[in-house]
């Protein structure tokens, strides 16, 4: 399933902590499972900004996903493109947040 960044809630272009953690305490679904979001980030898409509501498991999923993605990933296709690598940081994301 493929992420539609448009059909994601719009969020403010100057987020700040506090409307983070009022939006995470408002109780959304977590966009990858049926659990509550506790966690809500905010991503620059082509669509806006657009907020990505995650439970305490997927959010920690994401920031280790990051970190595999920035310094096991990225760095080395920056030297040698890999033809299965994404197309860009937000394919990546997009194919993040449609699996689990």
């Amino acid at each position: 399933m493929a992420i539609n960044w448009s059909d994601l809630p719009p969020a403010p272009a100057n987020d700040t902590a506090d409307q983070r953690a009022t939006r995470a305490a408002e109780g959304h679904p977590c966009l990858r499972c049926p659990k509550t979001a506790t966690t809500a980030y905010v991503v620059q898409t082509e669509a806006g900004p657009r907020w990505i509501d995650l439970c305490k498991t997927d959010s920690d999923a994401l920031v280790a996903w990051l970190h595999r993605e920035i310094v096991v990933v990225e760095l080395p296709t920056l030297a040698n493109p890999s033809p299965e690598a994404p197309s860009s940081p937000m394919d990546a994301l997009a194919e993040f947040l449609s699996t689990r």
